[in-house]
């Protein structure tokens, strides 16, 4: 099923009915307190076995800091979208936060990270 919906209202989806969530490069079109409650969402409707895959350009050094500046330089005249640029230390306090566990690991995209996440209830 596919439903057109705000990632930050998923109220027609029961808790914990959800399998697994997969996505790509979109958080940096929500600022940092959007984006726990993201989170937060994401672990109310994903059931005891369930994960998230996804890929995202967040900044982990200098060189990935300045790609993601000049991205959000060039987006912002070209889409009229100001980015909200994420490092992966953010990413990971957000994780533990929610109690998420968590891996990541480089993507063969430049500045791409992989992560998965799934609820701390599994063991």
């Amino acid at each position: 099923m596919v439903k057109k919906a705000n990632a930050l209202d998923l109220n027609f989806i029961e808790s914990k009915t959800i399998d697994w969530i997969d996505t790509d490069g979109f958080f940096s079109f929500f600022d940092r307190a959007q984006l726990n409650k993201l989170f937060i969402e994401w672990k109310r409707i994903l059931n005891d076995n369930g994960f998230i895959s996804f890929r995202e350009l967040v900044s982990s050094n200098p060189v990935s800091m300045l790609a993601n500046k000049i991205r959000a330089l060039v987006t912002l005249p070209y889409m009229g979208i100001k980015l909200n640029l994420h490092s992966m230390q953010e990413l990971r306090e957000d994780f533990q936060e929610l109690e998420f566990k968590f891996k990541s690991g480089r993507s063969p995209f430049p500045f791409l990270n992989r992560y998965c996440l799934i609820n701390s209830s599994i063991k």
